[in-house]
């Protein structure tokens, strides 16, 4: 039976793809297989104008993600462009003389980290020295989207629009109180004293250490936007803080009477505007190219050469098993640098990381891989994105180098370990009850069962689990990092910091980008010429297509809707819950934060 129903919705599949294609063809004819098969690379107009929105998530990795907003796609070709391909755009685009300029449209600007936020700023900076335009406008900007505009030559808001610009703020949802209604116990093992990742289902607020270290780095990374945001907009940072602190910008006149806007428009004279700088007449149609075209037109130059460098991208939660679209799979990411350690045309391997962790298992496969390769003499060079804490700082510990922005996050070196009992939901408030037969003292609490409470021998048993974990974890930063174990559980403790802090204190030998962890692993490697391969390995639009019509990429109208319905701060927390029903064994992960961004 089970064969048949497998048979049956594999021929509905088929079938379904099909009929998409046919239609396809007979609507568009050969447009529809070049729709397919990719086609040629599109052209770019001369005299255009690279539109800039950021509306989506931006992953590391073109279409390395758990999924959009989206159920299907409206076309084939729908993708979500990761942080490396953005930037080579808006390289490519100082240099070409068919782009005049960059217009950013900051409404609905997706939310992103501070150190993708920086990064992508950089690149609007440096676009500016060719000495093209660059023009920001939006009805309503977030703070970070606002961060992000100020970069651009001229930044305008409609009459009525406004900008968030009052300050920062993180807040932690917690779950005891509930759980004691409820009567779920979670039973909670943790090792390290900054460790707060627990601190949601053990306590009502925050511990003072908790609240410490999240001052700090949000305190760091605050600091840097101010002083960014001043220099671009001939201010200081101590006025911009006093703007934020007495919440002065209210109105759209606000935003100008306070400099933090060149002017108030309305969208078509921001079109008159642009047709203007470039010269054309008013019912003369404005040449702009998305980001998606642009990218399509200009494909990356990744060299040439026998030699090969690996870029591995390592962004999402670290699980145990395969990977799924924007999680790092112990045994999936494991194996496929056990394979570049195997070839010999690969001469280096550059961890792109973007985790705050997870599975303290699979960060060992990892690891272990990684340590090889070390040991092996094929250098890895290891580049910190938004977030490398925790299970993601322990997979970043063997490598020979390692580079942070500034405003990284990273450290959290600790774990955990919960088990929830919810004996006490199912008798009081269901009615049901158990009883137990065990051969084996230890036979039930080892077994994983929610409805059962450890006592204090086999807590003990789960203690010592838990700081045998993190004293393995401190070894292998003291090795990485030629420290002694003393010295790194002196700035271990589970706690947060920022990259530049780090680098103070040597978790980190150098701030700098990817492109900078690249050039350093062409020098360990004693590269002249190269060429970079990327994994994991992007898919087609069909692949894409079809890993969505069967939910493989783990994208679903469901989570869409829970998503739209929720709102992002109660979506969050649905996410986090999920995420907790996943865990199994001891865990290193970065506390559960919502930013004010």
């Amino acid at each position: 039976m089970n064969n048949f129903i497998k048979f049956f919705f594999a021929s509905c599949l088929g079938t379904v793809v099909g009929l998409f294609a046919l239609t396809l063809i007979s609507i568009g004819g050969l447009a529809g297989i070049s729709m397919l098969t990719g086609g040629g690379k599109p052209s770019v107009k001369g005299n255009s104008v690279l539109l800039l929105d950021f509306a989506q998530a931006i992953p590391e990795l073109t279409d390395n993600t758990s999924g959009g907003a989206s159920g299907l796609p409206v076309s084939f070709g729908e993708k979500t462009n990761g942080l490396r391909d953005i930037l080579q755009a808006i390289a490519a685009a100082k240099t070409d003389d068919k782009i005049k300029g960059i217009y950013m449209e900051m409404d609905g600007a997706a939310a992103m980290g501070m150190a993708t936020r920086s990064v992508l700023r950089n690149a609007l900076l440096d676009f500016k020295k060719s000495g093209k335009f660059t023009v920001a406008y939006a009805n309503r900007y977030t703070q970070g989207g606002y961060y992000l505009a100020s970069a651009a030559d001229k930044l305008y808001i409609n009459p009525k629009g406004a900008i968030q610009w009052s300050g920062i703020a993180a807040q932690v949802p917690f779950f005891k109180v509930l759980f004691d209604k409820l009567g779920v116990k979670a039973q909670v093992y943790y090792a390290g004293k900054f460790k707060s990742a627990t601190e949601s289902f053990r306590r009502t607020e925050m511990s003072p250490e908790n609240k410490l270290q999240v001052r700090e780095y949000m305190q760091d990374n605050y600091n840097s936007m101010l002083q960014s945001v001043a220099d671009s907009r001939k201010m200081t940072p101590e006025e911009l803080f006093k703007i934020a602190d007495g919440y002065l910008v209210r109105t759209a006149n606000d935003a100008v009477k306070y400099k933090m806007a060149d002017g108030v428009k309305y969208k078509d004279e921001i079109l008159a505007d642009l047709r203007r700088r470039l010269g054309l007449e008013k019912k003369d149609k404005i040449p702009t190219v998305s980001l998606d075209t642009y990218i399509e037109a200009h494909t990356a130059d990744n060299g040439s050469g026998s030699n090969r460098i690996a870029v591995v991208y390592a962004e999402g939660n670290i699980e145990d098993g395969k990977s799924e679209g924007g999680s790092i799979g112990g045994d999936t990411y494991s194996a496929l640098i056990r394979k570049l350690r195997e070839d010999d045309k690969v001469k280096a391997i550059v961890l792109r990381v973007n985790s705050g962790g997870g599975s303290s298992l699979a960060s060992e496969l990892i690891w272990r891989e990684l340590k090889l390769c070390r040991e092996q003499g094929k250098p890895v060079v290891v580049s910190m994105g938004d977030v490398a804490a925790s299970g993601g700082y322990y997979i970043a510990a063997p490598a020979n180098k390692i580079l942070a922005e500034p405003t990284t996050i990273t450290g959290s070196i600790g774990v955990f370990g919960i088990i929830p009992n919810a004996g006490g939901l199912m008798r009081d408030k269901l009615g049901i009850t158990f009883d137990t037969v065990k051969i084996g003292k230890y036979s039930v609490a080892s077994s994983g069962n929610i409805y059962y409470e450890f006592n204090e021998d086999e807590g003990q048993i789960i203690q010592q689990m838990v700081d045998t974990t993190y004293s393995d974890f401190l070894n292998r930063v003291a090795e990485g990092r030629k420290m002694t174990k003393e010295a790194v559980n002196e700035i271990a403790q589970g706690r947060v910091w920022t990259g530049k802090k780090a680098l103070t204190l040597g978790l980190v030998d150098t701030l700098g980008g990817l492109p900078d962890a690249i050039r350093s692993a062409a020098e360990f490697a004693k590269l002249k010429t190269y060429k970079l391969v990327h994994y994991p390995e992007s898919k087609s639009a069909i692949e894409r297509l079809t890993d969505k019509i069967k939910g493989a990429d783990g994208s679903n109208s469901a989570r869409a809707y829970m998503q739209q319905q929720l709102g992002k701060g109660l979506y969050q927390q649905y996410i986090w819950l999920q995420e907790v029903q996943k865990m199994q064994g001891v865990q290193m992960r970065l506390p559960f934060l919502m930013e004010n961004w």
